[in-house]
């Protein structure tokens, strides 16, 4: 219990205690200990960062502003010995609190409680020492803005707590995509080429701050050209506006009549092969910008991944993506192929052009120098002579027709892929989404004719991969896999007279089919434990709340679309385990732990709906890997492959993209598709899918598969399931 003479410390009743979470609050004794450095240091922080009376968690703040200082050696070019030393001090006091740990002292969370308000940038500091977690950006920010308040001596914002609370959409960057965003080269820097989100414009500002005080004079090294391409995408698919992912007209777009007459001047200038032509050409479809598209270096496949070129032999100009994609998976087998490059096939024309002037300036090391006759021109110049206000500037052309193709009903996947703007993408749609070669052969060709570009260079549909995800199956595979476990159903189904021992088999074959069928549907992610609700409505239901995956920003229980099809699979599934506890009564009178389950199941009761059995009739979780292991040695299933498949599929059966993002729970900023405030807006979204989601099921499935209750239901009901 706190004693009278000191409020905010907790005294250890126990000698048994997890130190992983016990952590020590000095006092004013702690001071007295700390010598030299350390007690500068401390006194320091706690003027600068305006701690509260006793430094409640200050061990904590100590871990959070250790990390972020370390976080700035880390991207600084040359170590600053300054922060060293503020480093150093920091871990002496650092240490001395840990001596006292577990001795006399213990501190938590709730002795912050009442402080929040007056102390923001302490609490905020002590919040981050407590969590731990990876995020890079967060961790910078801190660490920046106090290694600013230690040299000179004016204390922290309060805007600090704001700030470093915004930044968790960037907590998925590693230290490398990181660096690129703080680059100053690195495409949105220049203000000609875009804006910032806030918080990403914050951190770039006390960098910069930073870099004055502590940077090296040593000049950073010039940026590569794949450095610029990979800073370009990564800034551009961080920093869009609200308005640009939600796709709205805004001041850095092209209007439409200025896109036209831009358009008619990019054709005309590849028919008489002008250099203007042919940037103008990858401008568009890349969404790099003008300089960058010159400087592309020309390179003959097989390139090593990472690198950005232009193949005039293949004819391809190819940009890599890897650096929005994090820890791509690796390639299954069965699986569409498809990797994190894209691959822009040229113009003919622009090809055949290409070829002539490499056979004349062999010695040329990028697009613009086999131009040697024309310069590149600057971003803000105007793209055809206009007396406009907002004038045609080529920086304007980068992702104008990715937003001229979404105004036209282009789905956002296939907008981004052909114009470069993954902005208007949610980043972890490259985890789960691809476009295969026929299919982005398909596309290209009717982006070609329709903006009068000659036909673009044939695909080599038997060797070119796919642009996106490596492990979305084969739609063969994902029919093969159905089959198979309706086959294993069909196997275990029990005679009339059968031992209790056979039921328990058909039952977990039956569950792992209905799992199976309802992971697709739904878009589940992979899971050790399926948690669908038994009180799920059947065909009268239209939606299931889900809730897969805790984030930083959760939304909680999403409504998902539940087609005829999935309701049937649910009904018919508790018809089944009704069935099949009334068969093992019969043996077993006074019943058992899975007839009871069982039975709450069949009254869709509050239990969970999913359950495989053991041999002693004990209840056990359905989990993924239950359901997509190798049933085959053809093909591999991700244990995720619910998601691959609905976004593959609902996308192929015409789902507009607001509502497939909605249906695997991915909200885009600015974007959003559904509204607390108006049950209409689900009803209406839930509605579109479930029309979709039928034919989806339908046409992988064909028909349910009826459990233990074969006969329960008429012929006509059944059928409901596949309308």
């Amino acid at each position: 219990m706190p004693t009278n003479d000191s409020p905010d410390l907790v005294r250890y009743t126990s000698t048994e205690h997890d130190t992983s979470h016990v952590l020590i609050n000095p006092t004013s004794g702690l001071i007295r200990d700390a010598k030299g450095k350390s007690q500068d240091v401390l006194g320091q922080i706690t003027k600068l960062l305006r701690a509260p009376k006793a430094q409640p968690c200050s061990l904590e703040v100590c871990e959070a502003l250790l990390s972020g200082l370390r976080e700035i050696q880390e991207f600084l070019i040359v170590r600053s010995h300054a922060v060293d030393e503020l480093i150093a001090a920091l871990q002496t006091l650092a240490d001395s609190i840990q001596d006292k740990l577990g001795q006399e002292y213990t501190s938590s969370l709730a002795s912050l409680k009442g402080l929040r308000s007056k102390h923001p940038v302490w609490c905020a500091l002590a919040d981050e020492g407590f969590v731990r977690n990876g995020n890079y950006a967060k961790r910078l920010y801190i660490g920046c803005a106090s290694a600013l308040a230690i040299s000179t001596g004016e204390p922290v914002s309060k805007s600090l707590a704001q700030y470093a609370a915004s930044l968790h959409r960037l907590e998925y960057l590693d230290r490398r995509q990181l660096r690129l965003v703080l680059s100053t080269n690195s495409g949105p820097g220049h203000s000609e080429n875009g804006e910032f989100h806030e918080d990403v414009a914050a951190l770039r500002r006390i960098w910069a701050k930073v870099i004055k005080v502590f940077g090296s004079t040593e000049p950073p090294p010039p940026q590569t050209t794949d450095e610029r391409v990979r800073g370009q995408i990564l800034s551009a698919a961080l920093n869009a506006t609200s308005r640009h992912m939600g796709g709205a007209a805004h001041h850095r777009l092209l209007g439409p009549d200025q896109f036209n007459k831009a358009l008619s001047r990019i054709v005309a200038e590849l028919a008489v092969d002008n250099l203007e032509g042919a940037l103008g050409f990858l401008v568009m479809r890349t969404g790099l910008s003008i300089d960058v598209a010159g400087a592309l270096p020309l390179r003959r496949e097989p390139v090593a991944d990472g690198r950005s070129f232009i193949d005039v032999d293949q004819g391809v100009a190819v940009v890599d993506l890897n650096v929005i994609a994090n820890e791509a998976s690796k390639p299954l087998v069965g699986s569409i192929p498809a990797g994190h490059r894209l691959r822009v096939h040229l113009p003919i024309t622009l090809q055949s052009h290409l070829k002539a002037r490499l056979q004349v300036h062999s010695n040329a090391q990028n697009l613009a120098e086999l131009y040697p006759e024309s310069r590149v021109p600057e971003s803000r110049a105007r793209i055809y002579p206009s007396r406009d206000e907002l004038e045609p500037s080529w920086a304007r052309l980068r992702y104008s027709l990715g937003w001229m193709l979404r105004n036209q009903g282009i789905n956002k996947l296939h907008a981004a892929f052909l114009s470069g703007d993954f902005a208007i993408i949610p980043r972890s749609k490259l985890h789960y989404a691809a476009v295969s070669a026929q299919e982005w052969h398909v596309l290209q060709q009717w982006l070609h004719e329709k903006l009068g570009f000659d036909e673009p260079v044939a695909h080599q549909l038997a060797t070119e991969l796919g642009i996106g995800c490596a492990v979305v199956p084969r739609i063969e595979n994902v029919r093969l896999h159905d089959a198979l476990l309706v086959e294993a159903v069909t196997r275990a189904r029990p005679a009339k007279n059968t031992t209790v021992t056979a039921l328990l088999a058909f039952h977990n074959a039956f569950t792992k089919l209905t799992g199976w069928r309802l992971a697709v549907l739904l878009a589940l992610r992979e899971q050790r434990s399926i948690d669908l609700d038994a009180s799920i409505g059947d065909v009268t239901s239209s939606w299931v709340a889900i809730h897969d995956k805790s984030v930083r920003s959760d939304r909680g229980h999403q409504p998902v679309a539940l087609s005829g099809f999935a309701a049937m699979c649910v009904r018919l599934y508790k018809l089944h385990c009704d069935a099949i506890a009334k068969r093992i009564e019969k043996t077993i009178p006074t019943g058992t732990p899975f007839t009871r389950w069982c039975r709450s199941v069949a009254g869709g009761q509050n239990v969970r709906l999913l359950s495989l059995v053991l041999d002693d009739q004990q209840v056990h979780v359905l989990r993924s890997s239950d359901f997509t292991g190798p049933q085959w040695p053809g093909y591999v299933l991700a244990p995720d492959c619910g998601r691959k498949i609905m976004e593959h599929e609902l996308r192929n059966h015409g789902a507009r993209s607001s509502d497939v993002d909605a249906h695997l729970r991915h909200f885009t900023q600015g974007q959003q598709p559904a509204s607390p405030f108006d049950p209409s807006v689900m009803s209406t979204i839930v509605r579109r899918i479930s029309i979709v989601q039928q034919k989806v099921a339908v046409s992988i499935f064909r028909s349910p598969v009826v459990g233990l209750s074969k006969g329960f239901l008429r012929v006509e009901a059944l059928e409901l399931g596949c309308r």
